[in-house]
């Protein structure tokens, strides 16, 4: 059983926070995320600022990883298209010798082709430096490559096939308690199903001034 809770804690600018957790398999996820999107003419570059943090519970290890940007192109010889782009970084936090992954996602390029797509490199860092390359599709598989002529060593990874075509059961469950978006939208959900809109539209606007007052 997985347990998933997410809320938009701030929506001017938009900032999500979400935390999942399973016991039976030892694995606690959380991250916070805020988009920025960057405006290039025909494309968009949403940055994605925040971290996401890896927790095992059995071992105790744990990691904390950023983000790559995503880049939607509306036009191009390939039609339209959105992709990951950008460098992340993985790195142990916990007690342990240095020990840290950077992941480079590589843009189509220019021209859009779908043979570009999905591509990139990496490569592996502990206490001694540098002990393994690897690159690839994350579509379809990862290999370990040299450093040097990036000649193929060994299969790194490969997707795992579904167990099953059903997608997973899951249950919503509607939080009654005091969570920051009861408190800061309250007013203006009271007012919204009371059909108050001109209270409902001063309550957004002082929501909104305060969000912006704090993030400036």
């Amino acid at each position: 059983n997985t347990a998933y809770l997410a809320e938009q804690v701030c929506h001017h600018p938009p900032i999500t926070t979400w935390d999942l957790r399973n016991e039976e398999i030892g694995l606690h996820m959380s991250a916070d995320v805020k988009a920025k999107p960057v405006f290039k003419g025909a494309a968009v570059q949403v940055l994605i600022e925040g971290e996401m943090r890896f927790e095992n519970l059995h071992t105790g290890e744990k990691y904390v990883m950023t983000f790559p940007s995503l880049f939607i192109r509306f036009f191009g010889l390939s039609g339209s298209y959105s992709e990951t782009v950008g460098t992340i970084r993985l790195e142990r936090v916990s007690e342990g010798p240095k020990l840290y992954a950077e992941l480079h996602f590589k843009p189509r390029g220019t021209a859009g082709l779908k043979s570009n797509a999905n591509r990139f490199d990496g490569s592996i860092v502990n206490e001694n430096g540098p002990y393994m390359y690897f690159m690839g599709k994350f579509t379809e598989g990862v290999d370990e490559v040299s450093e040097k002529h990036h000649d193929i060593v060994r299969p790194f990874w490969r997707p795992a096939k579904p167990k099953s075509s059903k997608a997973p059961r899951a249950v919503t469950q509607p939080l009654n308690g005091f969570t920051d978006s009861h408190c800061l939208w309250g007013e203006f959900f009271q007012a919204l199903l009371a059909k108050d809109m001109k209270t409902a539209a001063k309550a957004k606007k002082k929501a909104e001034r305060g969000q912006r007052r704090l993030h400036k």
